[in-house]
C-alpha cells in the first residue's frame, strides 16, 4: 500500500493523501496519475510502510512518524509509548464492565423437570419481571402454572413459546437467572481488583471462565 507524507520547510514529515492535494490546491489541474517530480514539487513525497507493532490496547499507544535515509526515502515509523498508570487503569475498567454487561444479558440456559432446555432472557427488563414475579410467589398471588415466555433450545434453534410454568420452576427460573448474574458481577470485581494491581493484560473473559 502506497501512503504519503507533507514535508513541511523544517523537514517534518506528516501523513497526507492525493485527495488531500487535490484539496489543498483547487485551482491546479492535476492529472489522474501525479508524476512523482510533481508530487515532490507540492512537498509530497511517497512513504515505506512498516507494520505496527504489537501493543497492549489499555496501556500503551502506538505513535506514527516519518523518517528519511541518506537516499531521501522516508519510511513510516512507529513508537510505543505508555499511557499512565490512570489512563491505563480507566480504560481497561471501562472495557471490562462493558464486557460484563454483555455477558450478563446473554441470557441463561435453564433445564426443566423433563429434560427440555429452555434460554431465559436475563435483559434487565427479565430480570426485574422475574424479581416481581417472585414476590408475586412470596405473596400468594401468582396462580400456579401461569403461562411464562421464554425460549426452547433444540439443537441450534430457538422457538419463543408460552409455557405453562408452575411457581417452583420459576423459583428455579430465579434462582439460575441470579447465579448468573452473580458470576458475572463477581468476574468484574475480580478483574478490576487484578487492574488495580498493575495487572493490565486481565481480562473479563478469563475471570467468568474460571467462575
Amino acid at each position: 500500500m502506497t501512503i504519503y507524507v507533507k514535508v513541511d520547510e523544517s523537514d517534518n514529515a506528516t501523513p497526507y493523501s492525493i485527495a488531500r492535494l487535490r484539496k489543498d490546491n483547487p485551482n491546479v489541474s492535476f492529472p489522474k496519475e501525479i508524476p512523482e517530480s510533481t508530487l515532490n514539487a507540492y512537498g509530497v513525497y511517497t512513504a515505506t510502510t512498516t507494520p505496527r507493532p504489537v501493543y497492549n490496547s489499555f496501556s500503551q499507544v502506538p505513535v506514527e512518524s516519518f523518517t528519511q535515509d541518506a537516499q531521501g526515502v522516508w519510511t513510516q515509523t512507529w513508537t510505543i509509548v505508555n499511557r499512565s498508570a490512570a489512563e491505563a487503569e480507566n480504560a481497561l475498567i471501562a472495557e471490562i464492565a462493558r464486557n460484563r454487561y454483555n455477558q450478563e444479558q446473554q441470557g441463561v440456559v435453564w433445564t426443566d423437570g423433563v429434560g427440555d432446555t429452555w434460554l431465559i432472557d436475563t435483559s434487565i427488563e427479565s430480570q426485574n419481571r422475574i424479581a416481581n414475579v417472585l414476590v408475586a410467589i412470596q405473596q400468594g398471588k401468582r396462580t400456579d402454572g401461569g403461562v411464562w415466555k421464554c425460549a426452547r433450545i433444540s439443537g441450534e434453534a430457538r422457538t419463543l413459546t408460552f409455557r405453562p410454568t408452575t411457581n417452583t420452576e420459576l423459583e428455579q427460573i430465579g434462582e439460575a437467572v441470579h447465579n448468573h448474574v452473580q458470576k458475572c458481577f463477581d468476574a468484574e470485581a475480580n478483574a478490576v481488583a487484578k487492574v488495580l494491581s498493575g495487572d493490565y493484560t486481565v481480562t473479563f473473559e478469563q475471570e467468568f471462565n474460571v467462575l
